[in-house]
């Protein structure tokens, strides 16, 4: 039983140890494709003649390789998550909340969407920057993706952030599944992966932070992480 129990493990290490180095070499591979799409779809974006047909295929384009390019990002960070490389130190989560919130621009950029940002408390987080970046960064892109109009707001308080959107909410059952792989309950049409609240769960556990959300179907959604200092 020892040795059927050894070889298991070790069949589990060698597993794991072949998926991080799979994530971590596709992740690399994918960055200089991405890179020169988003390249050429500014330099196409620039031309004064571009038709705006044209102008709009592009711009979806970019959209599309740029969310690729942060997936890419959140993989990297996952595979360096697993091998404890990650550098911790404390960081101002108002300095990180704008600078993800200048990057989902393009995303609402077509979108009558206004951005409020309430970040009068200040609030110094111990953790990664780069996993802190790639929490916020998923919860404003995945409010981004589920809000035609109205607003996305993130507030600073003394242990959490607050993102709220006037999207188009959740039931009650649909928030119990948020956090599985590739839920998007019965709004498949909609542009991503499914993926982004699994990555904020993942990176909220690594650092045992908690996650509360509340949601109405047609008034919008909120999430809260509150963070233990």
């Amino acid at each position: 039983l020892t040795a059927a129990l050894n070889k298991l493990i070790q069949r589990i290490e060698s597993f794991v140890t072949r998926e991080r180095e799979f994530t971590r070499n596709v992740s690399h591979e994918l960055r200089t494709p991405l890179t020169v799409i988003n390249i050429a779809c500014d330099l196409m974006l620039g031309e004064p003649e571009l038709n705006p047909k044209a102008k709009s295929s592009v711009t979806r384009i970019k959209r599309a390789s740029t969310n690729m390019a942060n997936l890419v990002e959140t993989f990297l960070l996952i595979s360096r998550e697993m091998e404890n490389e990650l550098n911790i130190e404390s960081i101002s989560v108002g300095d990180i909340i704008k600078s993800e919130t200048e990057l989902i621009n393009v995303i609402i950029e077509d979108k009558p969407i206004e951005i409020k940002l309430d970040l009068d408390t200040e609030l110094l987080v111990h953790a990664n920057e780069k996993v802190l970046s790639g929490l916020i960064g998923n919860l404003l892109r995945n409010a981004a993706t589920y809000t035609d109009k109205g607003h996305i707001s993130i507030k600073t308080l003394q242990d959490r952030i607050e993102v709220a959107d006037t999207g188009i909410g959740m039931t009650q059952d649909e928030i119990k599944q948020i956090f599985d792989a590739h839920f998007r309950g019965k709004h498949q049409k909609r542009v991503g992966h499914g993926i982004g609240m699994t990555i904020v769960k993942k990176f909220s556990d690594r650092f045992d932070w908690n996650i509360e959300v509340e949601s109405s179907p047609g008034i919008g959604t909120q999430v809260s992480v509150i963070f233990h200092k």
